[in-house]
């Protein structure tokens, strides 16, 4: 795990920089003198980076290499882009379509968690049901059913063994989940494991779907950004896979850099990475290929599973609703009959 790398610029601080300097230099204000007027309007947390630019600009260097040793890392295909705008003479388009592409990245990346939000607070709070039932209510139950004279059903057994458990080892039981948790959340962050739990999570089903559409989604959109701003496909790539999070994606997009270099097409490359691609998007960029139109392909390819992201996202949370909801039902419901059926059991044998 990286402890000491360079902080990364945040999606929304990275396109409101390049923004603001695209309309700046469209404007016709130099370079230097627009990084000056931001730097002094800028609120702090954004002023040593601006100032590292400035003075970068100043030295005599160029944009592309002011970001590229800035405190803060920028994101590879902005400092791409602006090395080719620079290279052209068309840096404010260059700015221009990096900010575009961020924001759509990050409406792209807002989707998805939105989603998750409302299943995570239901299982957040189905959890803290549970323990709340197992170590305030079911401990103040087992005087009581220890004293009925009754053979107990085997729901009430089961949760008298829960009550009895949680009673002598809940404290330990709590403490071993939450560092169990602390400890799986700690792991996936660690370079070495990422690849195993994306590639598990690709697995899930639905959940897995989402995962590949976003992925390919982010690869198409920065790669006919890249292409559309005249640079060569292989050395797009690599910018293109740092735009996706998914490392068995960034992977599969990096291997296909062999096979385009050995002058085979980009879509036998995909082809290579078996089903990690969706077949859709191999069999249009190979027709995107083939009629020179690959750009533009790849913006559909990207217009398309962004659209279908969207909607299975909104379909993941309308099914995971009512799943939660009868799961709470069915959890409460089961305690409480098990509860009162050796209750009433009682109270019948008295009358």
């Amino acid at each position: 795990m990286k402890l000491f790398s360079r902080p990364k610029l945040g999606a929304t601080d990275t396109q409101l920089v390049l923004r603001n300097l695209s309309v700046s230099l469209s404007a016709g204000v130099p370079l230097a003198r627009a990084l000056r007027t931001f730097e002094s309007d800028s609120p702090r947390s954004r002023k040593p980076l601006l100032t590292h630019l400035r003075r970068s600009i100043e030295q005599g260097k160029s944009l592309a290499d002011a970001m590229e040793s800035a405190p803060k890392r920028f994101p590879a295909i902005a400092i791409n882009l602006v090395r080719t705008g620079e290279t052209s003479g068309s840096l404010p388009k260059s700015l221009d379509a990096v900010a575009a592409h961020l924001k759509k990245m990050m409406e792209l990346k807002r989707k998805i968690r939105s989603a998750m939000m409302y299943p995570t607070f239901v299982l957040i709070a189905v959890l803290g049901l549970g323990i709340s039932i197992g170590t305030l209510v079911l401990p103040k139950l087992i005087p009581l059913f220890e004293t009925l004279d009754v053979e107990l059903p085997w729901t009430t057994r089961a949760l008298l063994a829960t009550a009895h458990f949680l009673d002598t080892y809940g404290l330990l039981f709590a403490g071993s989940i939450i560092l169990l948790l602390i400890g799986v959340f700690l792991l996936t962050r660690t370079e070495w494991f990422k690849p195993h739990w994306q590639r598990f999570l690709l697995h899930i089903p639905y959940i897995g779907t989402v995962q590949k559409q976003a992925s390919v989604a982010q690869i198409a959109a920065s790669l006919g950004t890249l292409l559309d701003s005249g640079i060569p496909i292989h050395s797009a790539i690599p910018s293109a896979a740092m735009s996706t999070e998914n490392r068995v994606f960034r992977q599969a997009l990096l291997d296909t850099i062999p096979v385009i270099e050995s002058g085979r097409p980009f879509a036998e490359g995909l082809k290579q990475a078996g089903s990690t691609f969706p077949l859709m998007s191999r069999a249009l960029v190979e027709v995107g290929e083939e009629t020179g139109t690959l750009t533009e392909t790849l913006q559909y390819l990207s217009e398309y599973f962004d659209a279908e992201v969207d909607y299975a996202v909104k379909n993941l949370t309308n099914a995971l609703e009512p799943i939660l909801l009868i799961f709470v039902g069915l959890l409460v419901g089961g305690v409480v009959m098990a509860i009162i059926t050796p209750i009433y059991d009682v109270t019948s044998s008295i009358r």
